[in-house]
């Protein structure tokens, strides 16, 4: 028995069925059946007890004579009465006309279940105690009768349960069936709204899977772009490479500068590796660079200090408000890579003339670094994907007139490592700001 439904159906079949059983026979041949069943047994009974209830109800009163008799009822299963030489019920108990009559000897049809009345001296006064074995149950049906309420008692739960099982298997063949697709290539493959909408833990496997599913096909999505991106960001400098190397095997009067050439497409191309690189040992787990307390105001004082030259050649003005000393736990090289990555690309992109800004301050347990440039931003829809490899606002831009489009990934994956945050979002009236949240170190 592999199939899962069949395991869930058969067993809330065989519980339904042990309990509709039971409930059969306990209903149609019971337990506790009358202690006192026959005339014999309770005019033996009426006269054991009858000295005793005469002498409570005189001791002790009617309510403890009516808890004398309730307790015989509950013993016995017969109701017993006390009257007095008027025939009045001295217990507050009801009877029947049928108990009256006896009482009082006069004649009435026989009843259901015979009376027996016994003259009972106390010492006080005279009384009549009487005694009625309750009707009893109705006989028990033939077996043809119970053994169809057992088979009308299992079909009906069998159905019950064979939808209940359906319903608890079929969201795990889907789920299946999904994992399936997804293992043969099919990334788009999602167990859909009928599982996805559930409000159980089923339901939130259900979500749980696509939202895997997603991330694993944007996963394989980005790989393939970034294929596309390097294939494409190498090929157009080797093939200016190769041009140039032409051209300088032909002893051109411009030999000097196909060399130069080749030199700067060699070095961005070094540049590009180097990148591609430093991203790769971000993102693996294998190898953490070392950590030690730094001084997070001196790292972007040095930073603004180198990169003020080649703000000047670009038409742009450098500024950095005055800072405050902030201690942090991370590493230098890493660090500084990537607030120098974000600092040129703000200074590339923030349009010429214009000036980029950088202030450093604390808010909460972060040292929090801003970086704002005058430039035309980043379009809405961009800003997401902004810190992701190969990403560029303008796709039309290459390795060459673009950058790589691995500095803002380098820089975001290099604050991640050190505990922190970076985020972008546009200013006004234009420009974009970049905000960089690192934790500070607490002596």
């Amino acid at each position: 028995m592999r199939s899962l439904f069949w395991k869930f159906f058969l067993s809330f079949w065989l519980t339904q069925a042990i309990v509709i059983a039971l409930a059969i026979l306990v209903a149609n041949f019971g337990f506790g059946r009358d202690q006192i069943k026959t005339f014999e047994q309770l005019q033996a009974h009426a006269t054991s007890i009858a000295q005793e209830a005469a002498q409570t109800y005189e001791a002790k009163g009617a309510p403890e004579l009516n808890r004398f008799l309730d307790s015989q009822f509950e013993a016995t299963g017969a109701r017993f009465w006390l009257f007095d030489t008027q025939a009045n019920e001295l217990s507050g108990n009801p009877y029947t006309t049928g108990v009256a009559n006896a009482v009082r000897g006069i004649a009435s049809p026989a009843p259901v279940s015979p009376v027996v009345t016994l003259p009972t001296r106390g010492e006080k006064a005279n009384y009549t105690f009487a005694g009625q074995i309750r009707p009893r149950r109705p006989p028990s049906p033939p077996l043809s009768v119970i053994l169809r309420q057992l088979a009308l008692g299992l079909l009906v739960s069998g159905i019950i349960c064979f939808f209940l099982a359906h319903s608890l298997t079929l969201p795990i063949v889907q789920l299946r069936g999904a994992a399936q697709e997804l293992a043969i290539g099919n990334l788009g493959a999602r167990v859909g709204e009928g599982v996805g909408k559930r409000k159980d833990e089923i339901g939130e496997l259900g979500r749980d899977f696509d939202r895997m599913a997603g991330q694993i096909e944007g996963l394989v999505e980005n790989q393939k772009q970034l294929l596309r991106d390097i294939s494409h960001d190498l090929r157009s400098p080797l093939q200016r490479i190769r041009m140039a190397l032409e051209l300088a095997r032909r002893g051109d009067s411009s030999q000097q500068g196909q060399l130069d050439r080749i030199e700067r497409e060699t070095v961005r191309i070094n540049s590009f590796i180097e990148q591609l690189l430093t991203l790769a040992r971000l993102e693996s787990t294998e190898s953490t660079p070392a950590m030690e307390p730094l001084c997070l105001n001196e790292i972007v004082e040095h930073i603004v200090s180198d990169a003020k030259l080649e703000a000047e050649r670009v038409g742009c003005a450098l500024s950095l408000a005055a800072l405050t000393q902030y201690q942090v736990k991370g590493n230098t090289e890493v660090l500084q890579s990537a607030i120098e990555n974000v600092a040129r690309n703000a200074i590339h992109h923030g349009g010429e003339g214009k000036s980029v800004e950088l202030g450093l301050h604390a808010e909460g347990n972060d040292a929090v670094l801003t970086i704002r440039d005058h430039g035309p931003g980043v379009p809405p829809e961009a800003l997401p994907r902004l810190f992701e490899p190969f990403f560029r606002v303008d796709s039309a831009r290459s390795l060459t007139t673009g950058g790589s489009g691995l500095g803002l990934a380098i820089a975001a994956k290099a604050v991640e490592l050190h505990g922190g945050t970076i985020s972008a979002h546009n200013a006004a009236p234009n420009g974009l700001v970049v905000t960089i949240h690192i934790p500070l170190l607490r002596g």
